[in-house]
């Protein structure tokens, strides 16, 4: 963090359009793919963990994505 003025400015990770571009990407991959190990998604979408959890919450809040428990994997599917 760096201080300014008295103030604290926190440095930004990403942006709201990095994380809604990557939701796109996410519900496409999905849309082609159907239900999908949450592992083999981080692989085959390209991004990391943090992001792929970003877009999934963007899809979710959206109402556009159901995750699943598959035995001990998780996977995930557009509704």
């Amino acid at each position: 963090m760096k201080m300014m003025g008295g103030a604290t400015e926190v440095e930004k990770v990403c942006s709201v359009d990095q994380i809604g571009e990557t939701a796109g990407i996410l519900w496409t991959y999905l849309n082609s793919h159907g239900e999908v190990p949450t592992s083999k998604v981080m692989r085959e979408v390209n991004c990391s963990r943090d992001m792929l959890q970003r877009a999934v919450g963007w899809l979710a809040r959206e109402d556009k994505v159901v995750l699943c428990k598959n035995g001990a994997a998780e996977t995930m599917k557009l509704k």
